[in-house]
């Protein structure tokens, strides 16, 4: 059993979607009729702007059928807020050069998310982001294929399955059925650990917007563990991921996302291991959480 608490900072738009608004001093919170204002560029079609920070807490139960299988239940808990990261976040990216978007001219820590397509108009404000709730349940069986091999290497596979059973309508699932498949493989060196990770996500219509043309998401990751002393070890993990909406409509939200990790994990003994990390986009900044951390306990029986 674990119990893990992740918080993602997120600003992204569509490139023209603030274009028109007026860049002054002084930072403004939007509202539907600003939204609903035509931009000069390109009408106010096929536009998004996501501002919010985002909260989950979940409960992961690991159940082993045998020593090679077994099943994972993850329920999460999901709110969205105005968080407290905006203004350190602006400072790195302005001395790191990173897009700075439209942060400037809105107001800080709040939540806001609209997204425009054909015509129909998504929009949650603070107000409307205030629920908490609990989000699509994933039930995943995972099988250890080979362990034994003369290259040492671990092989493991899962399919997963997410119930819709978040509410769709507070932005806290997505209202369909969607499906996942995974294979793992990992080898001991030592002190150190590397892993690499295929997978791909194969999602149902959101509801909230069935219109909306999604597509299967695919991802790599690969990560390195350093084992530091008998408690203590250190993580380096990379991921790549394909965006799940169609290109010519939000170009922004369907490129790849490059993310780096970076955590610790310590082994307070008994079954109880206590983790940490930090995550961080760092090619494309419009599709993806600007910056997250990670927290977690986790008891094995």
């Amino acid at each position: 059993m674990s119990i893990n608490y992740s918080h993602a900072n997120t600003f992204a738009q569509s490139p023209q979607a603030l274009n028109d608004l007026d860049r002054s001093t002084t930072r403004i919170e939007l509202t539907q009729g600003i939204m609903n204002q035509p931009n000069k560029s390109n009408g106010k079609s096929n536009q998004f702007i996501i501002d919010s920070g985002s909260s989950r807490l979940n409960l992961k139960l690991e159940y082993g059928i045998t020593d090679h299988l077994s099943l994972e239940l993850d329920i999460p808990y999901i709110n969205y807020h105005g968080g407290f990261l905006d203004a350190p976040i602006e400072f790195v990216h302005r001395i790191a050069g990173f897009p700075y978007a439209s942060r400037s001219i809105l107001v800080k820590n709040s939540s806001q998310i609209f997204i425009s397509d054909d015509q129909i108009d998504i929009f949650y404000n603070s107000d409307n982001l205030k629920t908490s709730g609990i989000g699509d349940i994933v039930m995943t069986a995972k099988r250890m294929i080979d362990s034994s091999n003369s290259l040492g290497v671990s092989i493991a596979a899962r399919l997963a399955v997410k119930m819709p059973t978040g509410n769709y309508q507070n932005l806290h699932g997505s209202g369909s059925w969607d499906y996942g498949i995974d294979l793992t493989a990992s080898r001991n060196f030592n002190n150190s650990i590397l892993s690499t990770n295929l997978s791909g996500i194969f999602p149902g219509k959101w509801k909230l917007s069935p219109q909306i043309e999604v597509h299967p998401s695919y991802s790599w990751i690969f990560s390195y563990e350093y084992i530091w002393g008998k408690n203590l070890s250190l993580i380096l993990q990379n991921l790549i991921q394909t965006g799940y909406l169609g290109k010519q409509k939000h170009g922004e939200l369907s490129k790849t996302l490059f993310e780096w990790t970076a955590g610790i994990k310590y082994d307070l003994g008994a079954g109880i291991r206590l983790s940490f990390a930090v995550t961080q986009n760092y090619i494309h900044h419009n599709n993806t959480a600007d910056f997250g951390f990670h927290l977690g306990i986790s008891r094995g029986f």
